[in-house]
């Protein structure tokens, strides 16, 4: 009993000298993302209300913790010790799922005979027929161990399908994650479409290349979103390109509703699972053979952006049109119905030279109680809302230029990778994480805060202290710096 009490208490001074070491090496690591900031423009009443704040885990026991409060230029520290894992990964995700056309530009390898090597499930044009092209030619090379050769794709095939791109979505009819859109979805083969086609073939395997030759190629445009009505909303166009650049809108005559635009496709509530790559998130599962197009696109769409309102009631159709960028509200729930109107114009988008394909696309959306931005990283668009109605065009906010010490050389060197946004009462607060060379040594990352009135930037403050997010070395886990607004 001696000896058990004696174990138990070396344990427990143990435990207390290891407490005692961690809350040194907390305080030790106190000054480590102290923010320190440099006023560019403005003053800081501009900024009243804004705090940015961040944790920092040591080990997933140690925490740091820091406010940084814009409007005075103060921060504030604290740290504790936890027996308990503090630091769980946020990996959470809504369910998606995107479709895309492969326009016949593709390669592949093999180990072994040919007839081991899965042909089928690269299939984009038809039943089978990409594996029989390829047979064909494989065929061909089996002599000389190579083949070189057009073909005429009309011969094997009438239309091309859309392979699905999915995240937590998985497929009703098959209890899987979908490789493609069912068969109703599909764009015909109108035109003669040749295809060069390169077979190689040794004793221990072979490769292919297959690449447009002659005739049109395709380009889809897609976006979707799971919305509050339980149902996965898909909203999908396609591009047809000829062989000098030229593009119109393919021929829609086989999808639902024989026009390209939203479909509402009937799907389950979500539920926890396990993501297609491991990651925790929300999933549901997508009946995607009862799609219907709800909502035609009207004219031709260079671009396409689909997001879910702040109130949820409402989906928010983003998409470039004859060189401007549209916006459509379309309720879910009935009221006042569709709403259109132009957020940017073709002309002002030329004056300022703004990819708005780009924007619309691939830029950063940020959904908000009073109003929706679209940022481009040089241009800022804000798209205010009231009672589910957009109020009217976009403000533009741009960015403003860098301080003097960040040695751009090009914009190539210069890269806003990440923002948040706030935004309240007629103010945009934005906060910036950059990367950036610095003369003389390697790339850097900083933080930029702007604050924007009235279409305006009215302060900006330049912040560096050495600590982004993620994991940048064992041991240590970085949130994600967060701007909060008051008042």
């Amino acid at each position: 009993m001696k000896r058990l009490a004696a174990v138990f208490c070396a344990v427990f001074v143990l435990a207390l000298c290891l407490g005692a070491a961690a809350s040194v090496s907390v305080a030790g690591q106190k000054e480590l993302p102290r923010l320190r900031g440099e006023i560019q423009l403005g003053s800081r009443e501009e900024v009243s209300g804004v705090t940015l704040t961040q944790d920092v885990v040591l080990e997933g026991h140690m925490e740091w913790s820091f406010s940084y409060d814009a409007a005075t230029g103060r921060d504030d520290a604290s740290n504790r010790w936890s027996m308990a894992e503090l630091y769980e990964p946020r990996q959470r995700s809504e369910p998606y799922v995107g479709a895309s056309l492969e326009s016949y530009s593709m390669g592949g390898s093999w180990s072994g005979p040919i007839d081991r090597f899965d042909l089928a499930g690269l299939d984009v044009f038809d039943d089978g027929a990409l594996e029989e092209i390829l047979r064909e030619a494989a065929s061909n090379a089996a002599g000389s161990g190579r083949w070189s050769g057009s073909v005429r794709l009309n011969d094997y095939a009438d239309r091309i399908y859309f392979e699905a791109n999915s995240y937590a979505v998985l497929d009703a009819a098959t209890g899987e994650y979908p490789d493609w859109l069912p068969e109703s979805f599909a764009v015909p083969l109108d035109e003669e479409v040749t295809l060069q086609v390169e077979m190689y073939i040794t004793d221990d395997g072979g490769s292919y290349e297959v690449f447009p030759a002659e005739g049109p190629f395709y380009q889809s445009l897609s976006d979707s979103v799971y919305a509050s009505d339980g149902n996965l909303y898909l909203l999908l166009s396609a591009l047809e390109y000829d062989q000098a650049g030229g593009c119109a809108a393919a021929d829609s005559s086989l999808v639902p509703g024989g026009a390209w635009g939203l479909y509402r496709i009937p799907a389950s509530a979500p539920e926890a699972s396990e993501g297609r790559y491991g990651y925790t998130s929300a999933g549901c599962s997508a009946d995607f053979g009862s799609a219907e197009n709800v909502y035609p696109l009207e004219a031709e769409v260079q671009a396409v952006r689909l997001e879910e309102s702040a109130s949820g009631r409402e989906l928010l159709l983003f998409t470039v049109e004859d060189g401007a960028l549209r916006l459509t509200v379309y309720p879910l729930y009935g009221g006042e119905g569709v709403q259109r109107t132009t957020v940017l114009s073709a002309e002002e988008a030329a004056r300022l030279e703004m990819d708005l394909e780009w924007m619309c696309g691939h830029g950063a959306v940020e959904v908000l109680e009073e109003a929706v931005l679209l940022d481009s990283e040089e241009y800022i668009a804000a798209v205010e809302f009231e009672d589910g109605r957009a109020a009217g065009t976009a403000v533009l906010y741009a960015r403003p230029e860098y301080p003097e010490h960040v040695a751009r050389g090009g914009e190539e060197w210069t890269d806003v990778y990440e923002s948040r946004y706030a935004y309240e009462g007629g103010r945009l607060c934005v906060l910036d994480k950059i990367s950036y060379y610095a003369e003389g040594s390697w790339y850097m990352e900083a933080l930029r805060l702007t604050a924007y009135r009235g279409g305006e930037c009215v302060y900006s403050e330049w912040m560096e202290n050495g600590l982004g997010s993620g994991s940048f070395y064992s041991g240590i886990n970085v949130d994600d710096i967060r701007l909060e607004v008051s008042g």
